[in-house]
């Protein structure tokens, strides 16, 4: 019983990036979709800069990660890579930049939380997919958990 219960772990353990990307790559598009769709009618924020700083990043990125999760079982270190980058430009960094000042960001945190909560979390699960698809990722954890630091 104890061979059968370790070996479903090692598969899920070679599994998990897919389905962390994939679901980051889901979440992404399904949000981008609410996003885009909108035409924004009644809102007096500029909504087709929000469009295109926030919109078209979480498209971009949430298909280079549903890209990269098609090439992990070809070649797993280039696909972490490409899984990483699309957690970078999923997430709403480039509308937070184009704001241009930090100062603005304290009166945003309302609605950034609000918001941006689906892109943060598909940016979160592409970063934790990408991680782990990188080896060297996997042996520091591997050393954190046998030194006791993390269960």
């Amino acid at each position: 019983m104890k061979e059968i219960f370790y070996g479903m772990l090692q598969r899920l353990k070679i599994r998990a990036p897919i389905i962390l990307g994939l679901l980051g790559s889901i979440v992404g598009l399904l949000y981008s979709y609410a996003v885009m769709s909108y035409d924004g009618d009644g809102c007096q924020c500029d909504w087709s800069n929000i469009q295109t700083f926030f919109g078209w990043p979480l498209i971009i990125g949430s298909v280079v990660g549903l890209a990269a999760c098609v090439l992990y079982p070809v070649a797993r270190k280039s696909s972490g890579i490409f899984i990483l980058s699309g957690a970078i430009l999923a997430s709403p960094l480039t509308l937070l930049l184009v704001l241009g000042s930090w100062q603005n960001l304290g009166s945003l945190i309302f609605f950034s939380v609000l918001f941006f909560s689906p892109s943060y979390f598909a940016s979160l699960l592409l970063f934790l997919g990408g991680l782990l698809a990188l080896q060297k990722t996997r042996r520091i954890i591997k050393s954190l958990h046998d030194g006791g630091w993390i269960p």
